[in-house]
């Protein structure tokens, strides 16, 4: 029997990829997915090379940048963002690839976790860091694709 992957939040997402994608990337929409957490994020769209900087309940500090956005030839997107300073450091992967349904638009996303914390041993640090990460990441994935849905139903 196959143990389940903790490292990663899943969810199927009932939206286009590319408003899913766009959804999922905008950082200035985590706040409100992450429950008491302020974000400091550059303005328009996500380009490589953004740096963003969370904190939670005033005390865990997190910043990242942005290192990659790509799509696949399959039309897949990927980004990649490392945490380069506060409490974490390590790599976090968020993609979509589309699956349509019944003639429905439904997305797949993934949102991996990689990481250990900034002080210790990476030994040490990895699992407790990671699986806190992803299990939040649960939370935050379940209330942006929430929204993503509501707005991808609305009539333009």
């Amino acid at each position: 029997m196959r143990r389940p992957d903790l490292t990663t939040a899943h969810r199927f997402v009932a939206a286009p990829i590319g408003a899913t994608f766009a959804g999922l990337t905008d950082l200035h929409r985590h706040a409100a997915a992450f429950p008491f957490t302020t974000l400091a994020v550059p303005p328009g769209p996500p380009t490589v090379g953004d740096r963003y900087e969370a904190v939670t309940a005033n005390v865990v500090r997190d910043v990242m940048v942005l290192e990659k956005l790509a799509q696949t030839r399959s039309g897949a997107r990927r980004a990649i963002y490392r945490k380069v300073d506060g409490v974490f450091r390590g790599l976090v992967t968020l993609t979509a690839v589309a699956l349509p349904r019944h003639g429905r638009d439904v997305t797949l996303v993934t949102w991996h976790y990689d990481v250990v914390l900034a002080r210790g041993p990476a030994w040490l640090t990895a699992v407790p860091a990671t699986l806190a990460c992803a299990l939040v990441a649960r939370l935050a994935l379940w209330k942006l694709a929430r929204q993503i849905e509501t707005e991808s139903a609305l009539p333009y």
